[in-house]
């Protein structure tokens, strides 16, 4: 597949509990901005992606993306909240070395994730078979989601990662939807990691 330009992207997400999740995304191609909106609440989710704000150019929800949204919740509370994981819908499965296997539990949909860690007891990669992409064609497969994590700093008292990076197609239920690059860049805002770096890599 032919490469094309960078494509400048800013997100904001906000998280609560109970499992709730906004993301909020700015994107600008061809001097056009593009606005979306992801929202996770109660085990739905939905995109809503407009061209100026005003004009739906792709809108998505669904089973998939309700999977989807709870593997991404649970990546957010084992990189960003750790302290959250002795909650009871997290169930501990087996070990393996360095990782263990967990299970998330909530609505009625359940994820797994092997979570690595490294000899100081460090979260350095989440690792989930459970999460769905759009693919060129339009169908819905899945994809492995991995967010390794590196460079622990101590900020205000707390152990965290200064970098966490998602291998995945990030974002590609809205890139493949619209007429943009099959890359882009993002710099996000993110209140718990110091600096998010968002990568895509082709399975």
């Amino acid at each position: 597949m032919k490469q094309k330009e960078w494509m400048p992207l800013t997100s904001e997400q906000y998280n609560f509990m109970p499992a709730t999740r906004l993301f909020f995304l700015d994107a600008t191609k061809k001097q056009i901005p593009v606005s979306g909106f992801h929202s996770f609440k109660n085990g739905k989710a939905y995109m809503d992606i407009r061209l100026l704000s005003l004009f739906k150019v792709q809108y998505m929800e669904g089973k998939e993306m309700n999977i989807s949204e709870t593997v991404t919740f649970f990546n957010d509370l084992c990189c960003m909240a750790p302290a959250a994981l002795i909650d009871e819908r997290i169930k501990w499965l087996e070990t393996e070395g360095n990782k263990v296997k967990a299970t998330f539990t909530d609505f009625g949909i359940t994820v797994s994730a092997w979570l690595h860690f490294n000899e100081k007891g460090e979260l350095v990669n989440f690792v989930s078979e459970d999460r769905y992409a759009a693919s060129e064609n339009g169908e819905t497969i899945k994809l492995k989601w991995s967010t390794p994590l590196r460079d622990y700093k101590i900020t205000n008292g707390y152990n965290w990662p200064v970098t966490l990076k998602l291998f995945i197609r990030i974002l590609m239920e809205i890139l493949h939807m619209l007429p943009f690059p099959q890359r882009s860049q993002s710099q996000c805002k993110n209140n718990n990691i110091l600096s998010m770096n968002l990568h895509k890599k082709h399975e």
